[in-house]
């Protein structure tokens, strides 16, 4: 066989791999996305007449992000919201109160920025495992 169509057989198999992996990936995030929209947070409608979240929701939220940083270090805001299904804007004080609370540590800046657990975020978990037992 000859070298030239030796490499366009191997360079059209390699795109139909890619192909078969794109669209798998593409079907996966489809249906994490509509799985997310149904679990959303709730809206600003059922917010106190100030607008300000809840205690519990405020908890509710930190304890869905710190899980899904600990099972994804070093994401960026935009992959938390894309998995969780919120908005930066409400995340933002979450984010911020685990940081200050060193239970997640940050590299890196502004869109930039990544979390990753911090030294309290498994003492956290594992305190919230044992409140759930009991």
């Amino acid at each position: 066989m000859n070298p030239a169509r030796e490499i366009q057989t191997l360079v059209a198999k390699f795109v139909d791999e890619m192909t078969v992996l794109a669209k798998g990936e593409a079907l996966r995030h489809a249906s994490l996305a509509l799985a997310v929209s149904e679990a959303k947070a709730p809206s600003a409608a059922s917010r106190s007449r100030d607008g300000k979240r809840s205690a519990s929701e405020l908890a509710g939220l930190k304890e869905r992000v710190l899980e899904h940083i600990a099972a994804h270090p070093g994401v960026r805001i935009e992959q938390i919201n894309a998995s969780l299904g919120t908005a930066t804007k409400e995340l933002a004080l979450p984010l911020r109160q685990l940081v200050d609370a060193r239970v997640l540590r940050t590299e890196g800046q502004r869109r930039g920025t990544k979390y990753y657990p911090g030294g309290k975020a498994k003492k956290l978990r594992e305190s919230s495992r044992r409140k759930a037992r009991a």
